[in-house]
């Protein structure tokens, strides 16, 4: 994480306050990622994060605007703060997602397994997290393809934009 903060940061000057405040953001940035399945229910999408160790519950943030095309002359001091919250998360939870798929990439997926699935986009603290429905083997019998089932619908991914969690035998 260190290494995304100097980079979000770089040579601009924040007061105490700014980077007291980007430090918070980061600390729930951190204590957001998923752990583990929280059910054996394959209806349930809740999974343990840090921060149910620290308030019993996922945390969560309202999404600001996206901001990270917008030019930083363009904005306040706290704009500034949040844009380089967005681009923090967006950097930090790509290499997140990343390094769960080379822990377990070359464990078998199952049908009725929980998974995050990686989208652009996302707003900081929002992990998009589904129940694989289906599997589609190719022709040579390795799967692929899958169908999830979200809390918003349907989708059907390649497997190489999802993250398989750890199972409660690995945590």
């Amino acid at each position: 994480m260190k290494y995304h903060l100097r980079r979000v940061v770089g040579k601009a000057t924040l007061t105490v306050m700014e980077f007291s405040t980007l430090l918070c953001q980061v600390e729930a940035i951190l204590n957001s990622r998923s752990i583990c399945s929280l059910s054996a229910n394959p209806e349930h999408l809740q999974v343990l994060t840090p921060g149910h160790f620290l308030i019993g519950t996922s945390l969560l943030a309202l999404p600001d605007h996206n901001l990270k095309d917008v030019s930083s002359n363009r904005l306040s001091k706290w704009l500034c703060v949040q844009q380089m919250i967005q681009r923090l998360w967006k950097q930090w939870s790509q290499d997140y997602l990343h390094q769960l798929q080379q822990t377990h990439k070359w464990r078998n997926v199952k049908i009725g397994e929980l998974v995050l699935v990686k989208e652009d986009n996302l707003p900081p603290l929002v992990w998009e997290k589904a129940v694989i429905s289906d599997l589609h083997p190719g022709k040579d019998g390795l799967t692929r393809v899958v169908t999830l089932k979200t809390s918003t619908g349907i989708l059907k991914r390649p497997i190489t934009k999802i993250c398989l969690l750890p199972q409660d035998e690995e945590v």
